[in-house]
């Protein structure tokens, strides 16, 4: 049999592809499925979060803007105005938002004035009142806490 260093490479694989698996049980190697591996990662993190979620805004000067939950979220502003003079972000509801889901948010404008709304959260942590056209920042939730931390 050969070692992993001698085996071909390949760049994607599929649910059904098979890759080895010691079973330190039997003393051997077996084969397993990329699915059946998949759901043994998910049963070891149920809540994990899953593949990213694109939000897209267009807010006017005094905008309040809902932010999706469930996923990861990227969130792309492209307000219509030179600068938002007042942005109020309601935050993922913090009872049901899963640990360690991001929130990134990018903008094309400057943002001279930005609230959060926790919506459940107990806090934020460190998360900007103003922000740079163009200078995006990301926040991370903490289900211990309830906080959302700036990353």
């Amino acid at each position: 049999m050969p070692t992993v260093q001698q085996l071909n490479t390949v760049t994607s694989i599929t649910s059904s592809d098979y890759l080895p698996v010691f079973i330190s049980q039997y003393g051997d190697t077996y084969k397993a499925s990329a699915a059946v591996i998949r759901t043994y990662m998910n049963e070891l993190d149920p809540t994990a979060p899953t593949a990213d979620v694109t939000q897209y805004a267009s807010p006017t000067t005094v905008s309040t803007l809902t932010l999706t939950t469930g996923a990861n979220l990227w969130v792309i502003l492209t307000p219509a105005v030179q600068y938002l003079s007042n942005l109020t972000l309601i935050l993922p509801n913090g009872s049901t938002t899963t640990h360690g889901t991001v929130v990134r948010i990018y903008c094309t404008t400057p943002i001279v004035n930005i609230a959060y709304t926790l919506n459940g959260a107990i806090a934020t942590i460190g998360l900007p009142a103003d922000r740079s056209a163009n200078h995006p920042f990301a926040f991370k939730f903490d289900s211990i806490t309830r906080n959302w931390y700036l990353i």
